[in-house]
């Protein structure tokens, strides 16, 4: 999984809502508290107390939200988990990965408020482009 990189952009998710900005900002502020906030939480319980049954559930909900956002090797780690909780298992690759695997998903999420942010300043006039500061 890469890290510190754009791989998603607000751009395209403009395009994906069809330039429904109150839709964007809706989806986006929900990926960041539920997916990259509530849903991560409730997987590393999940995780900690062994309930594969719940594990397997969260790992499928959240493949819906990351394969919307085209984030494929997380959905890949939540397929390989998804089918590991369904068999009882937690083999130690997949357990060790978890932690890079959510500061991934916690990465993309912060740098798509950033840029949520920076893309209502540019059309808010709060930066112009045309503008020289001193």
């Amino acid at each position: 999984m890469q890290n510190k990189e754009t791989r998603f952009s607000v751009a395209k998710l403009n395009e994906l809502t069809e330039g429904d900005a109150e839709g964007r900002d809706t989806f986006l502020r929900l990926f960041a508290s539920q997916t990259a906030g509530s849903e991560i939480k409730a997987l590393e319980l999940a995780l900690r107390q062994s309930a594969f049954t719940e594990a397997a559930a969260i790992a499928h909900r959240m493949r819906t939200a990351l394969s919307f956002f085209g984030l494929a090797p997380e959905v890949k780690y939540l397929e390989a988990l998804e089918i590991a909780a369904n068999n009882n298992q937690w083999p130690q690759p997949l357990i060790d990965h978890f932690p890079e695997f959510c500061n991934n998903i916690i990465d993309v999420s912060g740098q798509l408020l950033t840029e949520l942010q920076e893309h209502k300043g540019h059309q808010n006039g709060q930066h112009d482009p045309g503008k020289t500061t001193r």
